[in-house]
């Protein structure tokens, strides 16, 4: 099969950028996440099967793709160990920050999983391996969204 433009006039062109913007939904188990935030608790959920604890929850292992019954959730504690740290420096929409901001990679407590977010401590106090709890924004600020926790601060 063949494709050709017989008329040239039919080619259109648009010069610049294209804005794209799209709406993703947490979906049943990260809804039932996020409402656990909003009331200041981690909610995990357990595989059976594989042994293992996902945080941020699944409806489904990822790795048996049996589907995780409502009695295998269970509240988390919310501290973990920092194993690993970068420093962001452009906003989501690409521009560049005035200060960067830390975001850490945490296993959080009981978990096997690793929780990403925002450090809160001065560069210089960060160490791999420190253990680090979350800190949550006022019960009257929250709405259900992961920025219901401010980020995570070294526990002394």
């Amino acid at each position: 099969m063949e494709f050709k433009v017989n008329k040239k006039r039919e080619i259109k062109h648009h010069l610049g950028q294209l804005p794209v913007e799209s709406l993703y939904t947490a979906g049943i188990a990260g809804e039932k996440f996020l409402l656990g935030l909003k009331e200041g608790k981690f909610l995990a959920n357990y595989c059976s099967d594989c042994d293992f604890v996902f945080l941020p929850p699944k409806l489904y292992c990822e790795f048996c793709f049996k589907e995780i019954p409502d009695e295998d959730w269970q509240e988390v504690e919310n501290k973990g160990i920092l194993v690993s740290y970068t420093f962001v420096h452009v906003d989501s929409n690409g521009n560049k920050l005035e200060n960067p901001i830390i975001v850490g990679a945490i296993k959080m407590a009981d978990t096997d999983t690793t929780f990403i977010h925002k450090l809160l401590d001065k560069v210089e106090d960060i160490e791999i391996g420190m253990l680090v709890e979350a800190i949550f924004a006022p019960k009257e600020r929250r709405r259900g969204s992961i920025n219901d926790i401010v980020g995570f601060r070294k526990v002394e």
